[in-house]
């Protein structure tokens, strides 16, 4: 004679989902900081729309994406040597590096330019 077994079982996902009051018992806390810390970040959005602040920020755009490309595109997150000399030496090296594939770069696009025309 066959065991047969029977049972109920409803998936996980069939029922409704705690409420988050049943799993905390912290009062809820305001996520937009204090009012101060609002204040200044409207004052910064403010500032940020000046255009001095633009053109500082430009400044500082154009020095982030050469470091970025000297990290990505030459290696310059590790160093090959050891001591403060010669790891001078070897950043030298790369930005001269960079700077040489630079102006390879804008001397071909001047060529392409005036063989087009």
């Amino acid at each position: 004679m066959p065991i047969t077994v029977r049972s109920r079982w409803s998936p996980p996902w069939a029922s409704a989902p705690p409420s988050p009051s049943d799993s905390t018992r912290s009062a809820p806390v305001p996520r937009r900081g204090t009012e101060f810390q609002q204040k200044i970040r409207t004052q910064v959005r403010k500032d940020q729309k000046s255009s001095n602040w633009q053109r500082c920020y430009a400044i500082r755009a154009g020095c982030e994406a050469t470091v970025s490309e000297t990290v990505h595109a030459h290696g310059l997150r590790h160093c090959r040597y050891r001591g403060l000399a010669k790891t001078h030496v070897q950043h030298v090296l790369t930005a001269a590096g960079a700077n040489i594939i630079r102006l390879l770069e804008i001397t071909n696009s001047i060529q392409k330019m005036s063989q087009s025309r």
